[in-house]
This record gives structure tokens, C-alpha cells and sequence, in this order.
């Protein structure tokens, strides 16, 4: 569903030969390579929730992207939407994209879904943010400060 959106909107996108990468696959924006990590988030009270870490299977360790992919993309099959998210603003191991206002009205530390949507083809976006920055964020634009959750 991600190449297929990248795709409809214009962007061009290779896939890396092999499966030994930490990316899923580099989108090309104005001459700019950006390795992208795809996933899936599932919507949950509001939230779109999505894991930022892969766990080994044997031993149960945790690795996240830092300094192997410079965005996430993320689908969420219930509102059929894409997200771009910076990796380098996540958590080690768990993201989550506000759909809705919280119910105490909390505005702040809050990463709302619409400032990170990928817009669909001749869609004006939302937000200039995926435009402009969640795609550079690595490759010297703005930096995003970090959500530390406290669980």
C-alpha cells in the first residue's frame, strides 16, 4: 500500500536488491535518497500506534533505526492512510500518531497524525510537513525533538 501511494503521487522509489537491509526502500525527492523503513499502525482509541524497533525472534532484543533509515512510513489500514515520521524523533520502541483531541484537552508533547500525513496524489497537503521535512530531516533539515514516553 505504501509503494503503491508513493507511486500515485509521483514520487519515484527502488527497492534495495536482497534482504539484509535496515530500510525497506529508498525514495528519490528532487534528487535527495531517503531510505525509508515501512510499517504498519493500527488504530487504537484514537491513536495510531506503531512499532519503531525490529526484536529478534531468538533472542528478543530490540533494534531500532537510528542512523539505518532516515523516515518511517507508516500505513494504517483502517483510515487508509500513509504517515511519514522521522526516525530520528522516535522512541526506541513504540510510536503513537493522535487522531483525535485526548479528553483531558492535553496539547502539549502530543504528535498529532495530521502534521506527518503523506498526501494522496493531487491531494493539496494538510500540512507542508511531509513536503519539506519529514523526508530531510536526516539530510540536514529541521530536526524534530523526540517524544520520551514514561511508562
Amino acid at each position: 500500500m505504501i509503494l503503491a501511494h508513493l507511486i500515485q503521487r509521483g514520487d519515484c522509489v527502488s527497492l534495495p536488491f536482497g534482504n539484509n537491509q535496515r530500510y525497506d526502500m529508498i525514495v528519490d525527492r528532487d534528487g535527495q535518497l531517503i531510505k525509508a523503513e515501512c510499517k504498519t499502525g493500527r488504530l487504537r482509541n484514537g491513536v495510531v500506534v506503531f512499532h519503531s524497533s525490529s526484536c529478534n525472534g531468538f533472542t528478543g532484543v530490540h533494534r531500532d533505526y537510528k542512523g539505518q533509515a532516515d523516515v518511517f512510513l507508516v500505513w494504517c489500514p483502517e483510515l487508509n492512510t500513509v504517515y511519514g515520521i522521522p526516525v530520528i524523533g522516535c522512541g526506541k520502541q513504540q510510536v503513537s500518531l493522535r487522531t483525535e483531541l485526548t479528553k483531558n484537552g492535553q496539547v502539549a508533547r502530543i504528535r498529532s497524525a495530521s502534521s506527518y500525513l503523506v498526501p494522496a496524489a493531487g491531494v493539496e497537503p494538510a500540512s507542508v510537513f511531509y513536503e519539506n521535512t519529514a523526508l530531510t530531516v536526516e539530510l540536514g533539515g529541521p530536526t524534530i525533538d523526540p517524544i520520551v514516553r514514561h511508562d
